[in-house]
């Protein structure tokens, strides 16, 4: 109900400022090509759909079109559009019992948004969006189905006019809220569909575009989580695991009209200079490279038995300048994997966490079965304070003190025993703190860093990361 009552609330913001809007000023048109560089659909530690351009290049593509009317309300710069895309994909599928070639599907992505001029480099979205994929592969690999996925969201979205050596860009930061998620499946010859609903998740999304020879060229990142859905036990006694989708590539596109940024010089903005220095100035953006090691709890193993829990991960990050000691920095994490191996025969302790705690802690547990599996997921959304420290030649000290939404997937397989899995899934808001240190050169910032995150797996990392300040 509340999902319901703030899309209504939604619609009609956008439909009586456009209304009553005292002027418009420009509108646009602009149709494109998006070419997926790689594509990951996985259910942890289960399944795997991937489309790489290496492998199979040009075999996956998309088109997009984008419509902007830019209006001003009450002296303000605002703007009503209109976004939509859709993707052919080429996928391959495997998982530890089987493999195939050559499945595919689409994805098409609608979404309605409404934008006010926050700054003179800075506009805030928001509003309502649709994705559908069709998943068509029932009959190319036996047990497999046909499924459809819709997703309804709200997304928030930043838009930064940030030129780079001279070049006018626009960086785009988007999260995405989940308010309905729907799954439904049927395999060849099923008098029955499988029917499934999943509305918890989110998708974070980052862009950077600019001209190029009469052109756009936009390099994309796009993250997608979705959490366990609800049991089907009438139709398929089955439901949609925890799963994740990543994607990278690029978009060139065409514009036809003029921006509004480019017209308008003297409208209102939300933030004055006069009260905040230019946002741009103060903004940047980057990506960490870690080492992360995951705390599973897991002690004491015997015979053939092994447990990594190092791996590498990455951020993204964007950072904006509060004042000269402290910034406000928003990022992603993805942690990597940790992974428990072992056979028939093997022990090993557990301190109680693992398996919704149905071992108690000092507990041992012993594996029945040849090529089992256990794995760790992580991934994280964050904010946090940033103090800094100069110490000089441009050279700086730093700490992180923030909170994090995080979400977790603990894996069990057995893989010889015909891919028996069970899977549990943990979310929740946390602390997290670090330390490190920075040089700037120019525009760049090169930092080391070390951050400890409280989950229900608790996680502690060691990297390097490279900002751009803008």
């Amino acid at each position: 109900m509340i999902k319901k009552l703030l899309l209504f609330i939604l619609i009609n913001v956008f439909l009586l400022s456009y209304a009553n809007a005292d002027d418009e000023i420009g509108m646009t048109h602009e149709f494109g090509l998006s070419i997926p560089i790689y594509y990951q659909y996985q259910e942890p530690d289960f399944m795997y759909l991937e489309g790489d351009i290496k492998e199979e290049p040009l075999q996956s593509y998309g088109l997009t079109y984008n419509f902007k009317n830019a209006f001003l309300f009450g002296g303000y710069l605002n703007e009503l559009e209109f976004d939509a895309s859709w993707q052919d994909f080429n996928w391959d599928y495997w998982s530890d019992t089987s493999a195939h070639e050559g499945t595919g599907g689409e994805i098409i992505n609608a979404r309605i948004l409404y934008g006010l001029q926050a700054s003179d480099k800075m506009m805030i979205k928001t509003g309502f969006g649709y994705r559908y994929l069709d998943h068509q592969w029932a009959g190319k690999l036996a047990g497999t189905y046909d499924r459809e996925q819709r997703n309804k969201y709200i997304p928030f979205i930043v838009e930064l006019n940030t030129p780079i050596a001279g070049i006018d860009g626009k960086l785009k930061i988007e999260y995405d809220h989940m308010m309905y998620g729907h799954m439904k499946t049927a395999s060849v010859g099923a008098t029955k569909e499988g029917s499934m609903r999943n509305d918890d998740g989110f998708m974070w999304k980052t862009s950077y575009k600019f001209p190029y020879a009469g052109f756009y060229l936009e390099p994309y990142y796009e993250f997608m989580s979705l959490e366990d859905s609800n049991w089907d036990w009438d139709s398929c006694s089955c439901r949609e695991p925890r799963n994740t989708t990543q994607e990278y590539g690029i978009k060139f596109t065409k514009k036809l009209g003029e921006d509004a940024s480019s017209v308008v010089a003297d409208n209102k903005r939300l933030l004055q200079p006069d009260v905040v220095n230019d946002f741009g100035d103060k903004f940047s953006f980057g990506i960490e490279y870690f080492l992360a090691e995951l705390d599973t709890g897991v002690y004491g193993l015997t015979g053939t038995a092994t447990l990594d829990e190092e791996d590498h991960g990455f951020s993204i990050l964007s950072d904006f300048k509060i004042n000269d000691f402290v910034s406000l920095e928003a990022g992603f994490t993805n942690f990597g994997q940790a992974v428990l191996k072992a056979n028939s025969g093997d022990t090993y302790k557990t301190d109680g966490r693992e398996n919704q705690g149905t071992n108690s802690a000092g507990s041992t547990v012993s594996i029945s079965s040849n090529n089992y599996r256990q794995t760790y997921d992580s991934y994280s959304g964050s904010l946090a304070l940033k103090p800094k420290f100069d110490l000089g030649t441009g050279l700086f000290v730093n700490a992180d003190l923030g909170i994090h939404r995080w979400f977790q997937s603990e894996v069990y397989k057995f893989v010889a025993s015909g891919g028996t899995t069970t899977m549990f899934s943990y979310a929740g808001w946390n602390k997290f703190y670090g330390i490190g240190a920075s040089i700037k050169k120019g525009d760049f910032e090169v930092s080391v860093n070390y951050k400890d995150y409280d989950m229900y797996y608790d996680a502690e990392i060691i990297g390097a990361s490279l900002k751009y300040n803008f």
